[in-house]
């Protein structure tokens, strides 16, 4: 399975979207970004890319149909590994931040044409939304 480096893969929550953003040099970014009333909200291009200090940055490493990846930022680290479906990844993570670990979310992968305002010119109608992977969180065990 390969990676795609043409959108976001995102696990849209409750009150948060978990976006990941992977390139073909192996850099991968991340940032939470929050939402209203289960409302997906995206980073803007302008920003969520690897040249700003504020994004949380690592480098993948995919083997057949596995990948894991250490994120990076002032706060810590969350540390990744998983498996990398079709059209998204299914991910266990641990964050040395607050120790949190949670397991088997979906992250689904969204192309930069299917995200709200990415990169849009003003008065653009926005992409649908696509909430058929909510069931995929399964466990968001803490422990």
């Amino acid at each position: 399975m390969m990676i795609h480096s043409d959108g976001l893969y995102c696990c849209i929550r409750d009150r948060a979207n978990d976006c990941l953003r992977f390139f073909e040099d192996g850099t991968v970014i991340s940032a939470c970004v929050g939402g209203t009333d289960g409302k997906a909200t995206f980073p803007k291009a302008f920003w969520f890319n690897p040249s700003n200090p504020n994004v949380s940055r690592g480098q993948y490493r995919v083997e057949e149909n596995l990948i894991v990846f250490i994120t990076e930022s002032e706060a810590g680290r969350v540390e990744y590994a998983g498996e990398i479906g079709e059209d998204r990844l299914t991910l266990n993570s641990h964050s040395c931040i607050n120790d949190t670990r949670l397991y088997g979310r979906a992250f689904v992968f969204r192309p930069f044409s299917a995200i709200p305002a990415w990169d849009a010119p003003a008065g653009a109608p926005p992409a649908e939304e696509d909430d058929d992977h909510d069931d995929d969180n399964r466990s968001q065990d803490q422990y």
